[in-house]
């Protein structure tokens, strides 16, 4: 985590000003960061995500989009079905920034609400971990769980703007048949970890 957050420092630096970049670093990494960084693609998205004004149309375009369509969604939404930044202004609307749709056609209260169920989704799996009848059935719920809470949590941050842009799919909602079959499969899995789960049956 700390060299992550110094290669990310390091990037900054050697775009802003190279010559400010800190005298404790070896010149060979210096070197290798200064003559690279407008080359290298995960470089540049990196600098589009911590410089807000670096190159709006083009390694920024679609995090700027995203946040339009959010901005432009507000309290109660646009209504499902109307937004318009999914045509042609917002790429990859359908997966890999479909909760910006989700904002915009159903407002802060809409994309709440989507949280809130992906949020109750991995409170009912970590009760069922929680009384699972062996090891195995409760490390297995609780990696599917944490799988798809991250998978969430990384989607919306990128959208939102709060970590570089991944390119990675909302569970259930963002277009895919292989993504939705596996999600599908995951939580068959937990239910069948369920049904022998030393809970109270309702």
């Amino acid at each position: 985590m700390i060299l992550a957050v110094l290669v990310v420092v390091l990037i900054y630096y050697a775009h802003k000003d190279p010559s400010s970049i800190p005298g404790f670093i070896p010149e060979s990494i210096k070197d290798r960061f200064v003559n690279n960084i407008d080359k290298r693609y995960e470089f540049l998205r990196i600098i589009a995500w911590l410089d807000k004004d670096f190159s709006p149309r083009e390694h920024r375009y679609q995090t700027n989009s995203s946040l339009y369509s959010i901005a432009n969604g507000g309290l109660f939404g646009r209504g499902l079905g109307n937004s318009i930044r999914k045509y042609g202004h917002l790429p990859e609307a359908s997966n890999d920034f479909i909760f910006a749709i989700i904002c915009e056609e159903l407002g802060f209260l809409g994309g709440a609400a989507v949280l809130a169920l992906f949020a109750f989704l991995m409170w009912r799996a970590f009760v069922i971990a929680k009384n699972a009848k062996d090891r195995f059935s409760t490390l297995l719920t609780l990696g599917i769980a944490t799988q798809v809470g991250l998978q969430t949590f990384l989607h919306i941050a990128v959208v939102t703007d709060m970590v570089p842009n991944t390119g990675i799919g909302l569970p259930f909602i963002s277009s895919g048949g292989t993504s939705i079959v596996t999600m599908l499969v995951q939580m068959g899995l937990i239910l069948g970890v369920s049904r022998t789960a030393k809970m109270k049956k309702d």
